[in-house]
Parts: C-alpha cells; sequence; structure tokens
C-alpha cells in the first residue's frame, strides 16, 4: 500500500466538502494509509479519506490524526458519509475528533463518528480508537455517528471516549 503524512486542511467555508477526496463516486480506495492527518476550520461534511462514499469500496485504508471543526454536520474519522451501495472492510481510524459546534444541516442530523459519520453501508473488520466530541443535539458514536436501518456493521469495534451535550445521542 501507500501512506500520505501529515496532510493538513484548513478551511473557512461551512458548506464545503473536506477530506482527501471530496468525494469517491463509484470508486475503490485499497490499502492506502493517511497518517498524522490534521483538519481543521468549518466544513458541512468531513472525513480524512473522503467526505462523501457514493457506491464506494474502501478496503485496508488506515486514517489517524485530529479533526477540529466548527459549523461542521456529519464528521467521520475515515468518511463523513456513506451510502447503502458503499462497503468499508478492513479499514481503521484513529483519529481524534473535536466538533462541539456540530449543528444540524438543511434536515439533515449532525452526526460525528470515530470511522464514519453517517453510515448507510456495510462496514465489516473495521475499528476506530480515537476519541470523539460531538455538539449538543449530535449523534455521537465511537465507530458510527448515525446508522441507517439498512446498514449493516459485522466484527468492527470502537475503542476511546465518546461525548456530546447535554441533548445529544451518544452511544
Amino acid at each position: 500500500g501507500h501512506t500520505i503524512d501529515k496532510l493538513t486542511i484548513t478551511h473557512a467555508h461551512a458548506r464545503d466538502l473536506l477530506g482527501l477526496f471530496r468525494q469517491i463516486f463509484e470508486g475503490t480506495i485499497r490499502d492506502l494509509g493517511l497518517e498524522d492527518t490534521n483538519i481543521t476550520g468549518s466544513g458541512r461534511i468531513a472525513g480524512v479519506l473522503s467526505a462523501l462514499a457514493i457506491g464506494a469500496t474502501v478496503s485496508g485504508c488506515h486514517a489517524s490524526g485530529s479533526i477540529s471543526l466548527t459549523e461542521a454536520s456529519v464528521i467521520g474519522g475515515l468518511l463523513g458519509e456513506s451510502d447503502i451501495n458503499s462497503a468499508v472492510d478492513r479499514s481503521t481510524a484513529s483519529v481524534d475528533i473535536a466538533a462541539p459546534d456540530a449543528q444540524d444541516w438543511q434536515g439533515t442530523h449532525s452526526a460525528v463518528g470515530g470511522l464514519i459519520g453517517i453510515s448507510d453501508a456495510r462496514v465489516t473488520q473495521s475499528y476506530t480508537n480515537g476519541n470523539v466530541i460531538g455538539g449538543e443535539k449530535t449523534r455521537v458514536g465511537g465507530l458510527i455517528g448515525s446508522v441507517a436501518l439498512t446498514s449493516t456493521i459485522e466484527n468492527s469495534y470502537a475503542l476511546g471516549s465518546v461525548s456530546g451535550g447535554t441533548s445529544a445521542h451518544s452511544g
């Protein structure tokens, strides 16, 4: 595989998508490491590898570092949001996420997860061990912030602390 070291993204536009890739559309990313990544500023959806995964396959990938955003809506350590046609396999995230000001965006609930912010994907043999902090009404999860009913999670787990505001949904 390949490794990208010390990727830094500093951004000031709250409506943008942040990550190494803005979006992975019907593609495959395999055996890629992103080490000591730092994403700061503001953005609507963020993930170290990609903000969005649509019909994508992510396999054997790893991300480490930190994400600290204001005005964000959806944040994941590896992927911000993944759809029903996506799959994440044998992938990890060691990303500390701080989004104390996370807020809903145009009807989408804010969600912060150690691996994926909002997931409708199939997730297998993956884990995270970063600390996750979400906002007041944010859905916050060690592995995934918000999981759709059609999502599948197998042999995956989360380590690290998870916290949100007094009205947050944490798990």
